[in-house]
C-alpha cells in the first residue's frame, strides 16, 4: 500500500507543478466524465471557465508585470545614457580647466572611473531589455565596451543594435560599427566579414527603398564611405583611398546641409591627419577637393 501512494504522488508531480491541487481535481473530474458529456454538467462547466478565466488573468498580469519592467529598464537606460553625456563633457571641461597643472591626473582618472562604471551599468541594462532598445542608445554603450577591451561584449551589444534597427540611418550605423570591430580583428577572413558588412550598409536602399529625406541618402553613402576607408586605413591603405575618394565625390556633388557640412568637417581633418588617423595612408592627390 505504501508503495502504490508513492507511485501515485510521483505521477501526479508534473500536475502539481503547474496547478493547485484543486485545479488539479477539478481536471481529473473533469476526464473522469466519459459517458456524461461535460457541457451538460452546469457545475464542472463553470468551475472550467472559472478556470480558465483564472489562467488568463494571471497571464495578462505577467505580461503587464513584464512590460512595466520593460519600461522602468528603459528608464533607467536613458538616464544612464544621459549621465555618461553629462561625464564626457565633464572630461573635456576638467581638460582644459587643469591642463598642466597637478590636479589634471586625479580629477580626469575620478572622471574615467564614473564612466567606466555608468558604462558597465548601462550595458547590463542594455543586455536585459534588448531590441527594446534603439540602436542609437545600444551603439555608443558597444563602442565604450570595445574601448575598455569587452570585445565579444561590444559585438554582442552591437548585433542587438543591429537587431533593433527601425530605420535606414540606425541599420546602417549598426553595420559600419560591426564591420569596423570586425576589420580591426585583422584576419583575411575577418576583415572580408566586416567588409561585406559596409557593402550591406552602402546597399541600404534594398532593404529600404529610396530615402525621400533631402540629402538623407547622400549622407548615408558619404557617411558609410569615410567610416569604411577609416577602418581599412591600417590594414589596406589603397582601398581606404578609394573609399575616401568616393565619400569626397559625393559630398562635392551634394548642396550645402547641416549633417553633410558636418562630414565635409571629418573630410579636412582626414586631409591634415590621414585616412583613420594614420598618417602613413593619405588620400591620394587625384581625390577630389573639399568644397
Amino acid at each position: 500500500m505504501t508503495h502504490h501512494r508513492e507511485s501515485k504522488t510521483s505521477d501526479d508531480a508534473p500536475l502539481q507543478h503547474l496547478f493547485t491541487f484543486d485545479e488539479v481535481v477539478l481536471l481529473k473530474e473533469f476526464t473522469a466524465k466519459k459517458k456524461k458529456k461535460f457541457w451538460n454538467d452546469y457545475p464542472l462547466l463553470i468551475s472550467l471557465c472559472a478556470l480558465l478565466l483564472s489562467l488568463t488573468t494571471s497571464a495578462v498580469s505577467v505580461y503587464v508585470g513584464y512590460k512595466k519592467d520593460i519600461h522602468d529598464q528603459l528608464t533607467e537606460l536613458s538616464s544612464a545614457i544621459a549621465t555618461l553625456r553629462d561625464l564626457n563633457l565633464k572630461q573635456i571641461e576638467i581638460r582644459e580647466r587643469y591642463s598642466g597643472s597637478s590636479n589634471e591626473v586625479p580629477a580626469n582618472a575620478l572622471i574615467s572611473n564614473e564612466v567606466y562604471n555608468t558604462t558597465m551599468i548601462a550595458a547590463g541594462i542594455a543586455f536585459r531589455v534588448g531590441t527594446s532598445a534603439t540602436t542609437a542608445s545600444i551603439i555608443p554603450i558597444s563602442q565604450n565596451l570595445y574601448h575598455y577591451g569587452q570585445y565579444s561584449r561590444a559585438t554582442a551589444l552591437a548585433q542587438i543594435g543591429l537587431d533593433a534597427a527601425q530605420t535606414a540611418e540606425d541599420e546602417t550605423t549598426a553595420l559600419k560599427w560591426l564591420g569596423l570591430i570586425k576589420i580591426r580583428e585583422h584576419t583575411t577572413r575577418s576583415i572580408e566579414e566586416g567588409n561585406q558588412l559596409f557593402l550591406r550598409a552602402l546597399n541600404f536602399e534594398k532593404k529600404y527603398g529610396s530615402v525621400r529625406v533631402p540629402n538623407i541618402a547622400q549622407f548615408i553613402t558619404a557617411g558609410v564611405q569615410l567610416d569604411w576607408a577609416s577602418a581599412l586605413a591600417e590594414v589596406n591603405c589603397e582601398d581606404a583611398r578609394r573609399h575616401f575618394s568616393d565619400a569626397q565625390t559625393i559630398l562635392n556633388s551634394a548642396g550645402p546641409n547641416r549633417d553633410l557640412d558636418r562630414l565635409r568637417g571629418t573630410v579636412r581633418q582626414i586631409l591634415a591627419t590621414g585616412i583613420g588617423g594614420v598618417g602613413s595612408c593619405t588620400p591620394l592627390s587625384a581625390t577630389p577637393k573639399d568644397r
